[in-house]
């Protein structure tokens, strides 16, 4: 996975104001910094642990004045502005075709459904809310699917999950959406469809 600039220094800086938000008034150590990250930082190949440990430590001076209460807000504040933010996760198993069954994580948010890699966590496939047109759940003796149309009037896709959470997940997108809906004061026709079929 190849690491972006802003988001290096985002999680620097966040492992900074953890360590300040911990009511610490020194700079972190090698040692502190290793669990000051996520343990996905840490095992990419870009930044290697040595750049990591300078990355913090340099954006220690910034943030080393603040209480520990403005520490902890600032966090929220770079937080929030990831793609992922606010996320509900979902172990799941994605069916491409139908003897290929791939492992990912589903996030669902106010930015839409995104399909995750289940070890690096890198976004692999994302739909915004507004290309959400229908879910249908499909019950079979053993299994339970979710199908997810998705795209727009002149071209869609479905795209069929294994979970056992398709309840709960198919409940969440309808939220997310009508909350879109009502935010924006556009609605299209129909609300998100919501089916249940037994095989």
């Amino acid at each position: 996975m190849k690491f972006i600039m802003y988001l290096q220094y985002d999680i620097a800086k966040v492992a900074a104001l953890l360590h300040r938000a911990a009511d610490l008034e020194e700079m972190p150590s090698m040692k502190e910094v290793k669990y000051l990250l996520p343990k996905p930082a840490l095992t990419v190949r870009d930044v290697k642990p040595p750049q990591w440990v300078n990355m913090v430590q340099s954006a220690w001076p910034e943030v080393s004045a603040l209480t520990s209460l403005q520490a902890k807000a600032q966090v929220l504040e770079i937080l929030q502005m990831w793609p992922l933010f606010g996320s509900s996760f979902f172990a799941v198993k994605r069916i491409m075709e139908p003897k290929e069954r791939t492992d990912h994580i589903l996030a669902l948010n106010k930015n839409g459904v995104h399909f995750l890699d289940l070890l690096t966590h890198e976004t692999l496939t994302r739909y915004s809310l507004a290309e959400v047109m229908s879910t249908r759940k499909v019950k079979s003796e053993e299994e339970l699917y979710l199908d997810m149309k998705c795209g727009n009037l002149m071209q869609q896709r479905i795209t069929r999950i294994q979970t056992d959470q398709a309840h709960e997940i198919s409940r969440l997108i309808r939220q997310y959406i009508t909350i879109e809906q009502r935010v924006t004061g556009h609605t299209r026709g129909d609300n998100p469809k919501d089916l249940t079929l037994s095989r």
